[in-house]
């Protein structure tokens, strides 16, 4: 995976199984191993569900599907103080096989998104 500007943020391991309806993604930086997701599909509601925890201790629960080409998840955190944050994560197929990663966060829903992270998925 790289950043915006073509630095190499991580690499990532992912692997299906069941049917093509659970994806396991491993994110690891230079430093190590860093965090993991489970990516599962419930025909029964039709949505992706996404469970990412990594060793920073953030456990993150996502939801949602296909809009227009990417798929769009979200999801909510609460920090220690109590305070609600709102996650949006999507991923941009892109013509040259890469595939565009935007997290964005707000921490109510009147405000804008923030950008958290944009990177670009490539195979190698």
């Amino acid at each position: 995976m790289a950043t915006a500007d073509g630095e190499i943020a991580g690499h990532n391991r992912i692997e299906k199984s069941f049917n093509n309806c659970v994806v396991t993604e491993h994110y690891k930086t230079k430093e190590g191993p860093y965090g993991t997701s489970l990516n599962i599909y419930d025909h029964t509601t039709d949505k992706w569900y996404q469970t990412w925890v990594d060793k920073t201790g953030l456990r993150l629960q996502l939801s949602g599907g296909l809009h227009g080409k990417s798929m769009v998840l979200t999801g909510k955190t609460m920090t220690k103080e109590g305070a609600m944050r709102q996650h949006k994560i999507s991923w941009t197929p892109q013509q040259n096989g890469s595939v565009i990663q935007h997290w964005e966060m707000r921490k109510a829903e009147d405000e804008n998104w923030q950008m958290l992270f944009k990177g670009i998925y490539t195979k190698l």
